[in-house]
């Protein structure tokens, strides 16, 4: 948005403020109205796939999703062709794809359409594709129970790499601690020796003896 736009010769940053602000020759618009609602901001711009509701719910990623508010549209068909199925919008966050979020097309609001089956972990859109690839190479067809085995089998490789990676991260420190503990003795070369030897005769020589007292004559009085 900070770059210079080839076909309105600006940035496009500079052409919004433009367009609400406006310049010397015309005026802007003003500022848009706040948004009172953030959450239906967040699921307007979120990534969408267009799916038929069956008896069951409707199939993504390999997963099925199901939830009552979709009952009233199974099995619709599409009002400019009813030979065909209607398809619907459902919104996903990449992040999360636990749940779906389905647009009811009267009542123009969002509704959150969990797995059908409730007790499958969360996970991101990345590690379901990640899964089915990893499914793939020893299943010819692919459904969602296999799917998440293969995901439960990623994520015992993960553990196991995080804890291989550990161990050889504390083997490592292990040697860096043991070096540094040899550094901290002291060295018995010779050189060394030598100079041991030389300060303690050194200090011989400087000794200082101390010397008994002289006689003192004591004139004794009876």
């Amino acid at each position: 948005h900070q770059r210079i736009h080839s076909q309105i010769g600006m940035s496009p940053i500079k052409k919004l403020e433009e367009g609400m602000l406006g310049d010397s020759t015309k005026p802007g618009i003003g500022l848009p109205p706040r948004i009172l609602n953030e959450d239906r901001l967040l699921l307007d711009f979120m990534p969408f796939v267009e799916r038929t509701i069956q008896n069951y719910g409707v199939m993504f990623e390999n997963i099925c999703y199901y939830s009552n508010v979709l009952r009233t549209w199974i099995n619709s068909t599409d009002p400019a062709n009813q030979k065909n199925k209607r398809k619907f919008t459902f919104r996903y966050d990449p992040r999360d794809i636990s749940k779906l979020y389905f647009l009811d097309p009267e009542l123009n609001v969002y509704y959150p359409v969990p797995y059908r089956t409730t007790y499958r972990p969360v996970i991101n859109i990345w590690e379901a594709r990640e899964s089915y690839k990893k499914a793939k190479e020893s299943n010819k067809e692919i459904n969602e129970e296999i799917l998440f085995q293969a995901y439960e089998q990623l994520r015992e490789i993960e553990r196991n790499a995080q804890k291989t990676t550990k161990a050889i991260r504390r083997a490592a420190q292990r040697k860096l601690d043991t070096k540094s503990r040899k550094d901290c003795i002291p060295s018995t070369d010779s050189q060394v020796v030598d100079k041991v030897e030389s300060r303690n005769k050194n200090k011989e020589t400087h000794q200082i003896v101390i010397q008994a007292f002289d006689d003192i004559d004591e004139d004794i009085t009876p």
